[in-house]
């Protein structure tokens, strides 16, 4: 396997205290029993600690869990968002940010002339973090958008896309649609996203990892506050110079929890573009 974090000076915001890239953890929630609120939740999260990761040249990873937060000097960044809980006709969507924001979810279809009427927007008005979010559906499935404001009133906005509904001005879909192909505690991720117009090289990917906690219902908070963030991607541009081609090799840590693999993706307009895989232990072990 080789080494994840293979780019200088990758910075990793991780939501609660971090143990030098460590598997991320976060919620698990029993798909049994949907939330059935369309109340933002506040969770109450440590605060976020900033984990520099640099590589030498012989490829050793160095870590620097001490760094503290910057002042914020351009629009917030959403570090990573997932869907962590589906139920009867609602949704739960966890979103985390490098600098204390409030929160708006909302969804939609991606596709032009989808008629669908979802209900929402949904929001969090608290400036933090870390925020938790539970929508209404409609009973269809849609695109999760996100917007975060932060103290200055600045605005990113972020879209989680699953292989239930993506969207399709930005990743490829069908054959070429966003894969994990599993294989024991090793996986590897491949991808097509729509390439910036007039770009000349690929925009690389990462992956944050997360995983569930053992046991957690959807009464409980059960969030544990870490993420692993990887970034070995191979990205290419098509001869065509339409799409970025991407594959990202993994290793789970083990097969006791199941697990969120989040695709993430830049777009030359500050959007960034989320794509989620939900991962059982059982399938790890049957691998």
């Amino acid at each position: 396997m080789q080494n994840i974090f293979n780019r200088t000076n990758v910075t990793l915001a991780l939501a609660g205290a971090f143990a030098a890239v460590s598997l991320a953890t976060a919620v698990a929630c029993d798909s049994s029993s949907g939330a059935t609120s369309g109340t933002a939740t506040p969770v109450q999260q440590p605060p976020t600690q900033i984990v520099e990761v640099h590589t030498t040249p012989d490829g050793t990873s160095v870590t620097n869990p001490t760094a503290t937060p910057k002042p914020a000097t351009s629009a917030p960044r959403v570090v990573w968002m997932a869907e962590t809980h589906a139920g009867a006709g609602a949704i739960t969507v966890d979103i985390e940010t490098d600098t204390p924001t409030t929160a708006t979810i909302s969804l939609f279809g991606g596709q032009a002339g989808d008629p669908t009427q979802y209900p929402g927007p949904e929001s969090d008005a608290t400036l933090a973090t870390h925020h938790t979010i539970a929508i209404g559906t409609g009973g269809s499935a849609g695109i999760v958008k996100a917007v975060v404001t932060d103290a200055q009133g600045r605005k990113t906005t972020a879209d989680l896309g699953t292989p239930q509904r993506a969207d399709a001005q930005f990743w490829a879909l069908g054959t070429f649609s966003p894969k994990l192909a599993q294989q024991g505690l090793t996986a590897t991720a491949t991808w097509r996203t729509m390439n910036a117009p007039g770009a000349t090289t690929a925009e690389g990917g990462a992956i944050v990892l997360l995983s569930k906690q053992a046991g957690c219902t959807t009464a409980q908070a059960c969030l544990l506050g870490n993420a692993t963030t990887l970034t070995n991607d191979t990205a290419q541009l098509t001869p065509d110079s339409v799409w970025d081609t991407h594959s990202l090799a993994m290793k789970f840590p083990d097969a006791t929890h199941d697990y969120y693999v989040v695709l993430m993706e830049p777009r030359a307009d500050g959007e960034v573009q989320f794509y989620q895989f939900d991962v059982s232990g059982a399938s790890l072990k049957a691998g």
